[in-house]
């Protein structure tokens, strides 16, 4: 008689240990490629009034300094995605709600 494989009840993991939205949330962050800000017009900030991007919303936006100083310091998005964690990347922009627009 055959084995059955187990039933998956979730959506697996990554060898990262990401979930699969975590992993494209990380991987469209590192490009700079977002569902929001990649546009031939990208909005504004509505904070500061530059334009709506990747690296201003990671390194740059005033409105975000304090908790980005709590979850990363970083001047460039090299050393960022080479010293910071997944976790405390992906926790931050959580935390100034943008996660489900990128």
């Amino acid at each position: 008689m055959p084995t059955r494989l187990p039933i998956q009840q979730k959506a697996p993991l990554s060898r990262s240990g990401l979930s699969h939205q975590d992993a494209i949330i990380l991987r469209r962050l590192r490009i700079g490629h977002t569902r929001l800000l990649n546009r031939k017009d990208p909005p504004q900030c509505s904070h500061c009034y530059y334009a709506l991007t990747a690296k201003h919303v990671l390194l740059d936006c005033d409105y975000c300094r304090a908790t980005r100083q709590r979850s990363f310091n970083a001047f460039t998005l090299k050393e960022l995605f080479d010293t910071a964690s997944t976790r405390d990347v992906l926790g931050f922009i959580r935390d100034v709600r943008l996660y489900h627009l990128i």
